[in-house]
């Protein structure tokens, strides 16, 4: 088996003292053979499998080692400034003088959050209601704003800052219109299309001003739980952010900061659920989430384990399950 192989199969189930394939696992990262590309999976299948078997400390130096090896460019300044543009930029005041305009549909259901918060596990729920389309994680609405702006304001500098100043000049409204016609034709043959991209909640603001009517639902986890959720797994590329403890504490801060700043100028039209309640309370919760986005209740979305549309994000294994709360 590749280390890639011996990934999955520690995410695809429980393993128990004195499996060979922890041992086997085990014997490839002490080997001189094995390369540094797979040593980082392997550390990563390592961890996983001795979490299992209640070996914590190694499973934790196994995931620090991981991480360690990684690469990529994180600025946290850089970042917290673009966050206090955006904040700077959508007010309150902002979105009262431009209330009710925009694209008239409120077919688009955007989940956002962290990652590793349960965003995957709402999106198999909602999306196995006959009246829902579960699109995935599209990049579609942050590729049109920034065509939007390149359109509008063709000196617009590259740097972030400059992109979110320029943003407001644009013709919402077609940006809402180009974001619903890029889904197409997957997305038009339900009342409803979910975009399950997290990072989205960058643009919480943006997607409010261009889809006034769309419903956006932001996935809550306890800090402590999302952190080390997503510090143990094996990412490319994606979040490099997660690879040091002190990055991914600082970085949490940020979004939830962020995220305070949205709720306060949107109010409950940027709908809260936290993971906790809804692997508590699934019905009930599922429930609330289907009225708020203007669907009846259907039983099919207690069976969304059974749902057999792929799934590529790190969930993939974990929502073929039934609910459970031991991540809790």
């Amino acid at each position: 088996i590749s280390s890639s192989g011996y990934v999955n199969l520690s995410n695809a189930r429980k393993f128990k003292a004195g499996d060979p394939e922890i041992a086997e696992v085990e014997r490839m990262i002490s080997s001189k053979d094995t390369s540094s590309k797979e040593l980082r999976g392997l550390y990563f299948a390592a961890a996983k499998m001795c979490d299992d078997i209640g070996r914590y400390n190694d499973a934790f130096d196994y995931y620090t080692k991981a991480n360690a090896m990684a690469s990529g460019a994180y600025d946290p300044k850089g970042l917290e400034q673009n966050y206090a543009e955006l904040k700077k930029t959508y007010t309150r005041k902002f979105f009262e003088e431009h209330k009710g305009q925009g694209l008239d549909s409120e077919r688009p259901v955007f989940i956002v959050g962290m990652p590793r918060t349960g965003t995957t596990l709402l999106e198999r729920i909602l999306g196995s209601h006959p009246g829902v389309f579960a699109a995935g994680e599209l990049q579609n609405f942050q590729n049109e704003l920034v065509r939007a702006v390149r359109r509008a304001a063709p000196g617009t500098g590259s740097d972030k800052e400059s992109l979110i100043r320029a943003a407001t000049g644009i013709d919402h409204a077609a940006l809402g219109e180009a974001y619903v016609a890029s889904t197409r034709p997957r997305t038009g043959r339900t009342p409803r299309f979910i975009d399950k991209l997290p990072l989205n909640y960058l643009y919480v603001g943006a997607i409010a001003r261009a889809l006034p009517r769309a419903h956006i639902i932001h996935v809550e986890r306890h800090p402590l739980d999302t952190a080390f959720a997503v510090y143990k797994t094996l990412f490319t590329q994606a979040y490099p952010f997660s690879y040091s403890l002190e990055d991914l504490g600082r970085y949490y801060v940020a979004y939830d900061r962020l995220m305070r700043h949205w709720q306060t100028c949107l109010g409950p039209t940027l709908i809260r659920v936290r993971y906790e309640d809804l692997v508590a309370d699934t019905e009930t919760e599922a429930r609330r989430l289907l009225d708020a986005i203007g669907l009846g209740w259907h039983p099919g979305c207690l069976s969304f384990h059974l749902n057999e549309t792929p799934s590529n994000t790190a969930s993939a294994v974990q929502v073929r399950s039934r609910v459970y709360t031991s991540s809790v």
